[in-house]
C-alpha cells in the first residue's frame, strides 16, 4: 500500500535530519534498532535514610523562611535567627561539632520550628528527542534550567513495535532533493583529519568530556601507518569509576575525528588531560538518506 502525504519544506527538513541521524547511528554505533534520545535531569527528592541510600541531611524553618539548608548553612542560620539560643546551647555543650549529624540533631531538638529531612539526587526523564543533534542543542541552550550532571541518553525502541515500525518508515521515506543546493563534499568515509587536530594528542588515561553528553576515559590509543584510533569507556563524573552498564567500549575511527571539535583542555592533578569536546555533525547528503 502506498501512502501519500503533503509536507511543508520545514517538515521535509525534519525528516532529512531524522534520516541523517539514523545513517549516523548505523555508521558509528552499529545500531540494530532505531534509537531516540532522552534528556535525563537530576532532581532532589526526599528519601528515608533507613531504606534508601544517597540521602543528605537538610533542614527547613518555615517561620524564618529558610528552606533546604545543609549542615554547612546552619552556623550562619543560627547566628542570624537564633543568636541567644545558639550561644546558650554552645555554652552548655563545649564539645559540640557542627559537622556531626548526631550533634546537630541534638541541637535541632531544642528548636521545634526546624524540620529535618534527607534529600537525594534522582534521575528524571525530562524530554524525548528524535535526533541527537536536537537533544544536544536543546540541552546546550537551556543548560541553566537543568542540573550540571544532566545528560542525553540513547534509548532503543524495540520494546514498542509500533514506534519501531513508524521510525523505520520515516527512515525509509523517499524525500525530494533540492537540485539547486550545492552538494557537500564531506561524507564520513572520505573526511580527512587535520594534522594539527588537538585530539590527536589523546593518551591512555586522559578524559574526554562531551558537551551535553557523558564523561569518558581513554582506555587505548593506537597510532600506526593506517591511522589513529581511540577507545574509551564512560566513567562517573564524581568518582571517575567506570560505569559498567556500558558493555561496549566505543572506538573513534580516524575519519570521525573531524566531527569532534575540542573546545578547551585542562590538566588534572595526576597529570592527565581533560578534553572538552563538541560533536559537529556532517551536512546531509543524498548518499546519507
Amino acid at each position: 500500500m502506498q501512502l501519500t502525504l503533503e509536507l511543508t519544506a520545514e517538515e521535509v527538513g525534519y525528516l532529512k535530519e531524522l534520516q541523517a541521524d539514523f545513517a549516523h547511528q548505523k555508521a558509528h554505533d552499529q545500531a540494530e534498532y532505531p534509537n531516540v534520545y532522552v534528556l535525563v535531569d537530576f532532581q532532589a527528592v526526599a528519601v528515608d535514610p533507613d531504606y534508601e541510600t544517597g540521602g543528605v541531611l537538610h533542614f527547613s524553618d518555615p517561620s524564618t523562611d529558610n528552606y533546604a539548608m545543609t549542615l554547612a548553612d546552619l552556623p550562619d542560620y543560627f547566628d542570624s535567627c537564633h543568636p541567644q539560643g545558639i550561644a546558650a546551647f554552645l555554652d552548655a555543650h563545649s564539645d559540640f561539632n557542627w559537622e556531626s549529624e548526631s550533634d546537630v540533631e541534638l541541637l535541632v531538638e531544642e528548636f521545634p520550628d526546624i524540620d529535618t529531612f534527607h534529600n537525594a539526587l534522582r534521575q528524571v526523564d525530562v524530554q524525548t528527542f528524535l535526533t541527537r543533534q536536537s537533544a544536544e542543542s536543546h540541552l546546550a541552550a537551556n543548560r541553566h534550567h537543568y542540573h550540571d550532571q544532566a545528560f542525553i541518553d540513547r534509548r532503543k525502541v524495540w520494546r514498542d513495535p509500533g514506534m519501531k515500525s513508524l521510525l523505520l518508515m520515516l527512515y525509509g521515506a523517499t524525500l525530494p532533493q533540492d537540485k539547486n543546493a550545492a552538494q557537500p563534499q564531506a561524507l564520513l568515509r572520505s573526511v580527512s583529519v587535520p594534522s594539527d587536530s588537538t585530539l590527536l594528542n589523546l593518551r591512555t588515561g586522559d578524559f574526554v568530556d562531551v558537551l551535553a553528553g557523558h564523561l569518558y576515559q581513554v582506555t587505548a590509543v593506537r597510532r600506526d601507518p593506517d591511522g589513529f584510533a581511540v577507545a574509551w569507556q564512560r566513567v562517573h563524573r564524581k568518582t571517575l569509576m567506570p560505569i559498567h552498564r556500558d558493555s561496549c567500549k566505543p572506538s573513534l575511527k580516524p575519519q570521525e575525528l573531524a566531527y569532534y571539535r575540542c573546545l578547551n583542555t585542562r590538566s588534572g592533578e595526576d597529570g592527565t588531560m581533560v578534553y572538552q569536546i563538541q560533536r559537529d555533525y556532517p551536512p546531509i547528503t543524498p548518499e546519507m538518506l
